[in-house]
């Protein structure tokens, strides 16, 4: 019923948008993406399962890197959101959103963008922001905030870092102080939230 309404929706929406196939489950959905031209793939979270929905999502990806995926699911939980994006989803939409959503998320992910619902971002950084879906990507960071970001993302302590970059630990602490007064983050948490939401988790 959740694909005969995607249908749906999706062929009522505009003639830019086309279906090119449909499938039941993960294995349906990589026998697609490796027979058919597709830019944007919409991966219900429950089909049938969280982890199957992770494994199919990560050998997308893998397999597949030009292929955007939008996450749809009823969860809202941070487990479920860290876990496909982790994976490599640029997109997670909640069921409950309008057809006019799901259409405006998929054109994002087609333009070579992101999008995560307001919802996903309020429980994902654990605070409430404005309904501005380009709220997040206004942030602008310099190459050296973005390498030090992505190191942090990694989970590497200042120390390793330091080494990393060949520049010295208090100038890692300088530029961690900057990306959190930037980014709004309360505490390191926050700011590896924010590196993982843009992307910064899955550049190597």
């Amino acid at each position: 019923m959740v694909l005969d309404g995607l249908v749906r929706i999706l062929k009522d929406s505009e003639e830019e948008i086309r279906i090119t196939g449909l499938a039941l489950n993960g294995e349906e959905a990589l026998e697609i993406a490796k027979t058919q031209n597709v830019d944007v793939m919409v991966l219900d979270i429950g089909m049938p399962g969280m982890r199957e929905a992770a494994s199919t999502l990560k050998e997308l990806t893998e397999k597949h890197p030009d292929i955007q995926v939008l996450i749809l699911s009823m969860y809202v939980d941070r487990e479920r959101i860290m876990m496909m994006i982790q994976n490599g989803a640029k997109g997670y939409l909640l069921k409950n959103q309008s057809g006019r959503k799901v259409v405006e998320a998929i054109k994002t992910l087609a333009a070579g963008k992101r999008y995560f619902s307001r919802e996903v971002r309020d429980t994902w950084f654990d605070t409430e922001f404005p309904d501005d879906e380009d709220r997040i990507k206004e942030i602008k960071l310099s190459s050296r905030e973005e390498e030090v970001l992505y190191l942090i993302t990694k989970g590497l302590p200042t120390k390793l870092i330091a080494d990393e970059l060949n520049l010295s630990p208090a100038t890692i602490e300088t530029h961690r102080n900057k990306l959190m007064k930037k980014t709004g983050s309360k505490n390191v948490q926050d700011l590896v939230r924010f590196g993982v939401i843009n992307g910064y988790y899955n550049q190597d």
